[in-house]
């Protein structure tokens, strides 16, 4: 009961919340007590692609975009995933690594172009 529980909460928070996170934790933990089926993995793996995807959002432009590219390729209307694919290539143009020798930039920090729009 508490499988067919964490499952169908879980898929839920996938496809209709902002809580997508939690969904994958709700199935990652039925996943302990009996295994998923293909459908229910392939979702998990979208999913995290795109909270990968998001988590480097103007950070990192080249995750972020291979990210959402593994998503279009494999399910194209996955949520907001083309649009924001494109979104994403709009935006790495405008922005470029710092040098990461510059002093107070040891993690490779991004900032806007100075000619940027």
């Amino acid at each position: 009961m508490l499988y067919v529980a964490q499952v169908r909460l879980g898929l839920f928070y996938l496809r209709n919340s902002e809580r997508v996170a939690e969904g994958v934790l709700l199935l990652e933990q039925a996943a302990m007590l009996r295994p998923l089926d293909d459908a229910t993995r392939g979702e998990i793996y979208l999913a995290t692609l795109h909270l990968t995807a998001e988590s480097y959002w103007g950070l990192d432009w080249p995750i972020t975009i291979q990210n959402l590219e593994a998503i279009v390729v494999l399910a194209p209307n996955y949520q907001d995933a083309s649009n924001r694919l494109f979104e994403a290539r709009g935006l790495s143009v405008d922005w470029m690594p710092l040098d990461p020798v510059e002093p107070g930039n040891r993690a490779g920090i991004v900032r806007r172009r100075a000619n940027a729009r």
